[in-house]
């Protein structure tokens, strides 16, 4: 059995009993009173702004002088992103955290193997303030009324540059992207951490690239340390391997590719790589790591808990597919009843439309090709899972996966003075919330196990790549 590190057990025994979450407002003061207590070890780098024209900040924290200072072999260092996707906060805690962490203990960083830590709080800083109604009250509920999520093509991490494939090109990345691409370009990280945090699932999970075996045993060791369970079996993603519980290889889009083309699927360019794939390009001795922590736990009734349910994982997995494929055709006929559906204006639709009219078409795909997926593994699926297993996987995980769109849509409906719409909308999450409620509780999991599981991961990383 591997013992975490010293390093990594230090880190995590002192991070906060988070309530809440941070504001960008709270996060920038943050960073300003870290700057003013230890100006030998932190400063701030702006590195672009954002699709609206806001500032993307990025800490340096460490040796931080300029790079022009250095001469071959380059400092070693380590950059971290919070928020990749604009409702999946937790990671601006985890690098909020880490940064203060080091710049107090700038040794621990050394002893990682790691001279410089980068720090992006917020790479989706636009999205995180469309979500700011939801960070001081984290509750199921407000996490739908309060969502929002831009289509693939507007997210961080689906629209870094693809060059060099025969058949994949993407050339229009997001602000956000191009400046972490140019960071990467230019302080050639040898460890990168992307910290997400899913709604619900049945445990966390890692994506990464290196160190597989080890990183496995080490993502056990987390797991107990943080009290947080693993994810075991059928990833998010249905071409992603899984090599031990809670370890995933990466979501790249070029193993989408080679899975649609043994399939005999088109693959479009309709967006772009993740840092991942872009990372990989630029410095491939590099690790990475992707966390995707679930940021609610499912409760289910006493009664329900061993009762075996009569049917698989997969089966119970397909129903929640077919009832995702209903939500979203729910949802493009909402689209059409609205008057904007029709809209011919040569300007674009508000990012809300945008978003809830492209993933009204994309779930229903993504649903359907997760169906055919199922249906092929399910003949190797004999375990009969338990009552309240299979109620999660119906009910619970597709109440969170459309309804924020839903809730969107609803506002739209409101603002366009049609109470019809907006109520038949409401009612459906309504009756999601009733149907989830019948079996159980969904609770917020503890913020501090989240964290120290994404903040885990990463010194994790660091330590594995520093003992090459």
């Amino acid at each position: 059995m591997l013992a975490l590190p010293d390093q990594i057990t230090s880190a995590l025994s002192n991070i906060p009993e988070y309530t809440d979450f941070l504001t960008l407002e709270e996060l920038q003061a943050n960073s300003e009173n870290l700057i003013r207590q230890y100006s030998d070890t932190v400063r701030r780098e702006y590195i672009g702004r954002s699709e609206e024209g806001r500032p993307l900040e990025m800490l340096v924290v460490g040796d931080i002088r300029p790079l022009e200072e250095f001469k071959p072999p380059y400092r070693r260092t380590a950059l971290g992103v919070g928020v990749p996707h604009p409702e999946e906060v937790c990671g601006a805690l985890a690098v909020d955290y880490t940064a203060e962490y080091f710049a107090r203990n700038p040794a621990a960083l050394q002893e990682l193997g790691i001279d410089t830590y980068l720090g992006i709080k917020v790479a989706d800083v636009d999205g995180f303030l469309l979500n700011k109604a939801g960070l001081k009250d984290p509750s199921p509920r407000k996490s739908v009324e309060s969502f929002y999520r831009p289509p693939y093509y507007n997210q961080f991490e689906l629209s870094f540059p693809i060059t060099g494939h025969p058949e994949l090109s993407y050339d229009r990345p997001t602000k956000a992207a191009q400046a972490v691409a140019e960071v990467i370009d230019v302080w050639q990280p040898i460890v990168m951490a992307s910290f997400h945090n899913s709604k619900v699932e049945r445990g966390g999970y890692y994506m990464a690239n290196r160190h597989i075996q080890a990183f496995g045993a080490m993502a056990l060791e987390l797991s107990r340390y943080c009290d947080m369970p693993l994810m075991e079996g059928l990833a998010e993603q249905v071409y992603a391997t899984n090599y031990s519980p809670g370890v995933y290889s990466h979501a790249s889009v070029y193993a989408d590719y080679a899975y649609r083309k043994a399939r005999g699927e088109a693959m479009s360019n309709a967006h772009g790589a993740l840092s991942f794939d872009y990372l990989m390009q630029r410095v491939p001795q590099a690790s990475h790591i992707l966390t995707e922590m679930p940021a609610f736990a499912w409760r289910p009734n006493p009664n329900e808990a061993d009762r075996p349910s009569g049917i698989t994982a997969s089966l119970a997995m397909i129903r929640a597919s077919r009832q995702l494929r209903a939500d979203a055709r729910f949802l493009d006929k909402m689209l059409e009843r609205l008057p904007f559906a029709d809209n011919t204006s040569d300007s674009p639709p508000s990012p809300r439309l945008a978003t809830v009219q492209f993933h009204a078409k994309e779930f229903d795909r993504y649903g359907k090709s997760r169906i055919d997926k199922l249906v092929q593994d399910s003949r190797a699926d004999t375990r009969i899972i338990t009552q309240a297993d299979a109620f999660e996987r119906q009910h619970v995980q597709p109440l969170l996966a459309l309804k924020g769109y839903m809730s969107i849509l609803a506002g739209l409906a409101d603002e366009a003075e049609r109470p019809k719409e907006a109520a038949l909308l409401r009612q459906r999450i309504d009756r999601g919330f009733a149907a989830m409620e019948a079996g159980g509780e969904l609770r917020l999991r503890p913020i501090r196990n989240s964290v120290g599981m994404q903040v885990g991961g990463m010194l994790g990383a660091m330590a594995l790549q520093s003992g090459e």
